[in-house]
This record gives C-alpha cells, structure tokens and sequence, in this order.
C-alpha cells in the first residue's frame, strides 16, 4: 500500500499525477482524524474513480508516500456521496506486534468500532451522508480487489491519458450496471 494520510491526522493528502507530488487536498472539519494508516492500492480502480482505498492497522504512523507491505484481513464497504467506496482492511505486515492478526476475527472489536465511528461521521460537518454497509472478511476482501484490479486493467488506457475523473465514474457506473446484471 501507499500512504496518503497518516494514522491521527486530520490532512488528507492526494498524489497529483500531473505535478508528480503530493497535495493536501482538504483538513477534516471538526474534531477527527484518521485511526489509522491511510492509502491506496495501486493498479487499481474502484467504481468511484479512484484507486482502491485501504485502512491499515498499525503500531505507528508514517508519512504520505511511504509504502508499506500489509497483508488483508478484512473490507469496510461503504456508500459515500452515493458512490460505492470500499476500503480494504489490512495490517502492517512487518510489525511484529501485529503478528497475530490475519482475519478479521482476530481484529479487536473496540478497533473495529473506533474505524467504523470515524467513517460513519468524518464528513459529519460537511453535510455529506455516509452509509456504512459493514466489515466483510478476507474472501470478501479479496474479491474486491480482484474487481479493482480487472477494472484498473480495462480502462486503464484511459487513466493514463488523464481522462476526466467524472466522464470515468460515469463509464465505470454503468460498468457496474452491467456487472450486477451479469451476477
């Protein structure tokens, strides 16, 4: 993974392709910040024109850019401002101390919770509705990297030449579409 925001900030970061560096894109209103690691997945798409998010465990924080090798436990899956937005769980995977979590199950419930509290209302100030749709375990987690990854593959070309981010969910939304009516 690669770190946009560290754990307890309250600036979210974003790489911009165009400068090649990072930004601070927005500060939390309110008294909030990040519980935890937070990233992205690269070579990967999600339904809201982004890479996939992801949230990681971890003893202590970082820096916007370190990458950090983790492995998955578990998915937060999520609807913010009407968009699917799933965040992959997972856990520093070179932090002794963490050694012992490898599923969800093994994440402590008071962490669980603490994420979830942050998510439901770090937009709380801003007007914006979040919908919290629950943790899911790795199977879950994993399936929605796979369809991260397939979509990264397929419009790719169009990431590359800087298509507009809003034409991009308005093809990926009924990329979505088509995908439910395949299920």
């Amino acid at each position: 993974m690669t770190v946009e925001i560290p754990k307890h900030s309250s600036n979210k970061y974003e790489y911009n392709l165009a400068n090649n560096s990072w930004e601070l894109d927005r500060v939390l209103s309110g008294a909030m910040f990040y519980p935890e690691e937070y990233g992205s997945v690269s070579d990967t798409l999600d339904y809201d024109g982004d890479p996939l998010d992801i949230i990681c465990i971890t003893e202590k924080p970082t820096f916007p850019g370190c990458r950090i090798p983790v492995r998955i436990v578990g998915v937060l899956k999520m609807i913010d401002g009407n968009e699917k937005d799933d965040k992959l769980l997972v856990v520093n995977d070179v932090d002794p101390r963490l050694k012992n979590i490898n599923d969800l199950k093994d994440v402590p419930k008071a962490k669980l919770d603490e994420i979830n509290h942050f998510f439901s209302h770090y937009k709380d100030l801003e007007k914006k509705k979040v919908i919290i749709q629950g943790f899911y375990d790795k199977k879950a987690a994993e399936k929605v990297l796979e369809d991260c990854q397939s979509l990264y593959k397929k419009y790719r070309h169009l990431i590359e030449k800087k298509f507009d981010k809003k034409e991009l969910v308005k093809i990926l939304s009924k990329d979505k579409e088509d995908y439910k009516k395949d299920e």
